[in-house]
């Protein structure tokens, strides 16, 4: 038995999920039987992988915020909520580059980085209520 079978027909929130490792990431979990939060900063890939993701039979719902934001992920977790799709499964893939070494990149863009990959994850666990999500996971309700 995999291990995603415990969360089948409950619900995954994926940040990054339009494309990438995020859109591999929401595939194999829709294709298990996990509803899916796809987040993404763009609307429109969003909207096309979970679109793409319909025929696996699991619900996939694509949302847009910005993950540094953390108005936009407060506002989020109360739609998710709103809709009954607390997350049983938080993956924060969302991330971002400079895209020239660490050294080259100017300040804003060494803090956006940071602010981004190293801040923000510890805000959105939050802002999604993961935490409080863990405690009702399947381990622990088998105890």
């Amino acid at each position: 038995m995999s291990a995603l079978a415990a969360y089948r027909g409950r619900w995954a929130l994926v940040t990054g999920g339009a494309d990438g490792i995020g859109r591999a990431l929401c595939a194999a979990l829709a294709a298990r039987g996990v509803n899916v939060t796809l987040v993404d900063i763009r609307s429109d890939p969003a909207q096309e992988t979970a679109a793409a993701l319909q025929s696996t039979g699991a619900a996939v719902v694509p949302e847009t915020a910005d993950v540094s934001d953390r108005d936009a992920m407060i506002a989020l977790a109360a739609r998710v909520r709103d809709r009954g799709h607390a997350p049983a499964l938080l993956w924060i893939n969302a991330g971002v580059a400079a895209g020239v070494g660490l050294c080259e990149a100017r300040q804003r863009a060494v803090e956006w980085v940071f602010g981004v990959n190293v801040r923000r994850p510890s805000r959105r666990t939050s802002a999604t209520g993961a935490g409080r999500a863990t405690s009702a996971s399947p381990a622990r309700r088998r105890r």
